[in-house]
């Protein structure tokens, strides 16, 4: 075990590891894993949202949690997901400001 600043500890030797396929990129350290999206992250994000960021999305986008979220990884040009032990934490992605203008990340050209 490491101890870092904050006097948490750390194991030193974290396992990490990155698979890289023509349209897939899937980077793994310990029980985290970083994916490619899948629809069947969205449900499972959004029941577990915290009430603030539920919150923070409806004031955003004025959508409900699963219905942004699916707006947003329809629209997305890169949309992954983090995970911990398989359980879908966050997703998150890019899009092009120019072609899409929905979701939580609005883009105005004035």
């Amino acid at each position: 075990m490491q101890k870092l600043p904050s006097g948490t500890t750390a194991h030193s030797a974290a396992r990490s590891s990155t698979s890289i396929g023509s349209a897939n990129t899937t980077l793994t350290r310990g029980e985290y894993n970083a994916r490619p999206a899948t629809q069947g992250d969205i449900g499972a994000i959004a029941a577990s949202m915290r009430h603030a960021d539920r919150r923070e999305i409806m004031l955003l986008s004025g959508q409900e949690p699963k219905q942004a979220l699916t707006e947003c990884f329809e629209q997305s040009t890169v949309c992954r997901t983090l995970s911990h032990k398989d359980t879908p934490l966050i997703m998150y992605g890019t899009t092009n400001p120019r072609r899409h203008r929905l979701g939580l990340g609005q883009y105005s050209s004035r």
